[in-house]
């Protein structure tokens, strides 16, 4: 379980939010439901052990990552993966596909073909040869990949049209059992699509 307990965020003299308070347990489904600039990416990056909290306690599967070593922290954030919004940044634009793929390891050939039906040519482009769709597939799948606990999505269907971000959360739905993931957004289609524990990140807030 990612807990969190009255945390705070601020910039400076910039308050991003404060006691804010969320559990994510293993196999949860929550679509956190934002505006922009309201902290969603801050949040994000928190949940991944990627950013340091101003006030509170985070703990990971009942471990603070604050009282560890730097060695028992880079196994704690294996548990954790963060997909970005922009999945043309998020690969190396010199590195074809499936070299970006096996930096993670073996390619799942069973998943692989669930999410490009059998297309194997893909793996053989560079990013700036893909669709926006295709980009966001390989980003998902190179997360799923990791097989991370806990699966931390940062706007992933933002600049997709509807069709392409019904094929990611179908995606998503059907190869993510057993993680915990909680799904970013401001689309309020996307997070009915995604989940019925729809949650406004405001709420979480006392």
């Amino acid at each position: 379980m990612i807990e969190v307990k009255g945390i705070a965020k601020s910039y400076k003299e910039r308050v991003i939010f404060s006691n804010l308070s969320l559990s994510v347990n293993e196999n949860d489904r929550i679509a956190l439901l934002a505006d922009s600039g309201s902290g969603k990416t801050t949040l994000a990056k928190i949940l991944t052990l990627n950013e340091e909290i101003t006030a509170g306690e985070i703990l990971l599967d009942s471990v603070n990552p604050y009282f560890v070593s730097k060695k028992q922290l880079k196994e704690l954030k294996k548990k954790t993966i963060l997909v970005r919004q922009n999945s043309s940044l998020s690969f190396d634009p010199h590195l074809t596909m499936k070299q970006s793929l096996n930096l993670i390891g073996e390619i799942d050939t069973a998943l692989y073909e669930v999410f490009f039906n059998n297309n194997y040519s893909l793996l053989n482009r560079k990013p700036f040869n893909l669709s926006g769709g295709e980009l966001s597939r390989f980003n998902l799948l190179r997360a799923l990949l990791a097989n991370p606990k806990y699966l931390i999505l940062d706007e992933i269907t933002a600049s997709l049209d509807r069709d392409n971000t019904i094929k990611i959360l179908d995606l998503l739905k059907y190869n993510s059992s057993k993680r915990g993931v909680v799904f970013f957004t401001n689309d309020l289609f996307a997070a009915k699509y995604f989940t019925d524990n729809i949650i406004m990140l405001k709420e979480l807030s006392r």
